[in-house]
C-alpha cells in the first residue's frame, strides 16, 4: 500500500489523464502515442494503454513498495495458472524481452509490468444472486486446485507479513502488538498440508473478478502470498461481515452459497470455516500497520479535498481495526 504522499505526487503530474512519468515508465513497451491514460491508484498505479491498437494495462510500483523479484515471481505464477486453464491476464514482454522493467524517474525507481486488458463486467455484492455466489466460490476452488500443484518460490508468506508488522507497527499501538503475539500463537498451531496451504490470491473480491459467458476471469495477483487456503475465502467474503471479524456469520446464506460452489471444486471442512474470523483479524492487523505507514505524514493545509477526505476515511478505518484488535487481545 503506497503512501498518500507518493500517490498525490504522481497524481499531480496528470494532465487530462496523461502523465509524463507514466509515459516514461511505459516507454519500454512502445505504446501508441498518447494512449497511456490514468486508470487507478491504490496499492499500485494502473494506466490503460494501447499497443498497435490492442488494449493493455500498465501497472507499476515504487521500488520502496515492491521488488522486481517478487513481481517476477507473480509473473511466473500467472504463467503457471494459464497453463492450468485458469483465465488470467497474459503478460507482455517489453521490446527488450523482459516481463518486468525497472525505470528511474524524477520520483524514484518504479518496477513495471504490462498485462493484456481483460474485458468483462464486474458485479457488486448486492447484485449477486445465489447462483452468482456459487459461481464465484467455484472459481476460487478451481484456483486453489491449481495452486496446490504450484511449487514456485519468491512470494511472501504469512510469517513474512507478521514479521513486517512486528518491525513496522508503531510503538503506540500496544493493543495491536498484543494481538500480534496472540495471532502468531494461534497460527503456529495450525496444521500445514498440501491440501490446506498454498499460494493464495489474497484479494479475491469482486473487484478482481470479471464475469464472462465462458466463466470468470481473475485479475490482480499483486498481493498473492503463501497462506492457508481458507484465508482466501475469508478475505474474499469480508464485506459480508462489513469487514468486521466480530460480525462473521457462518449461517449467512450468501456465504453458504459461496462455500457450496467452492466445494464443487475441492473439499473444505467445517473446522476450516471456523478459521474465517481468525484470518480476518490477521488481515486487519496487517492493514492497520499498512494504513499507519500510508498516513505517516502531516496533513497539509493546501492539500486537495479528495486527499483530505481519503485521509479522514482511512483514519476511521484504522480506529475500527484498532478497537477490534484491542477487544480480541484483552
Amino acid at each position: 500500500m503506497m503512501t498518500l504522499r507518493l500517490m498525490t505526487t504522481l497524481i499531480d503530474t496528470l494532465h487530462d489523464g496523461e502523465s509524463q512519468i507514466a509515459n516514461q515508465i511505459a516507454a519500454p513497451w512502445e505504446p501508441d502515442a498518447g494512449s497511456v491514460r490514468f486508470f487507478r491508484a491504490s496499492a499500485n498505479f494502473l494506466f490503460t494503454m494501447t499497443i498497435a491498437d490492442q488494449p493493455y494495462m500498465l501497472r507499476f510500483n515504487h521500488a520502496d513498495e515492491r521488488t522486481s523479484d517478487t513481481i517476477r515471481a507473480e509473473v511466473d505464477y500467472l504463467h503457471f495458472l494459464a497453463d492450468e486453464g485458469i483465465d488470467v491476464p497474459r503478460i507482455l514482454r517489453s521490446k527488450a524481452g523482459s516481463y518486468v522493467e525497472s525505470i528511474s524517474t524524477e520520483l524514484g525507481t518504479f518496477h513495471a509490468v504490462v498485462f493484456e486488458r481483460m474485458m468483462g463486467p464486474q458485479r457488486e455484492l448486492d447484485e449477486l444472486t445465489t447462483d452468482g455466489f456459487v459461481t464465484w466460490g467455484a472459481a476460487l476452488g478451481k484456483l486453489h486446485n491449481a495452486a496446490q500443484r504450484y511449487h514456485g518460490t519468491g512470494r511472501s508468506a504469512w510469517q513474512d507479513h507478521l514479521a513486517w508488522v512486528a518491525a513496522s507497527l508503531p510503538a503506540d499501538e500496544q493493543s495491536a502488538r498484543r494481538a500480534l503475539s496472540k495471532l502468531q500463537g494461534e497460527l503456529n498451531k495450525l496444521p500445514v498440508t498440501p491440501q490446506n496451504f498454498g499460494l493464495i490470491h489474497y484479494d479475491f473480491e469482486l473487484d478482481n473478478v470479471l464475469w464472462n459467458a465462458h466463466g470468470l476471469s481473475i485479475i490482480d495477483f499483486d498481493d498473492c502470498a503463501h497462506y492457508w487456503f481458507i484465508a482466501d475465502v475469508a478475505y474474499a467474503l469480508r464485506d459480508l461481515a462489513d469487514d468486521s471479524a466480530d460480525q462473521v456469520d457462518l449461517a449467512d446464506v450468501r456465504l453458504a452459497a459461496f462455500i457450496e460452489g467452492y466445494r464443487t471444486a475441492r473439499e473444505l471442512s467445517q473446522s476450516e470455516l471456523a478459521l474465517i474470523q481468525l484470518f480476518l483479524r490477521v488481515h486487519h492487523l496487517i492493514l492497520l500497520t499498512k494504513l499507519r505507514r500510508t498516513l505517516n505524514l502531516e496533513q497539509q493545509a493546501d492539500e486537495s479535498s479528495w486527499v483530505t477526505n481519503l485521509h479522514q476515511k482511512l483514519l476511521a478505518r484504522i480506529q475500527r481495526y484498532r478497537e477490534e484488535l484491542a477487544a480480541y487481545a484483552n
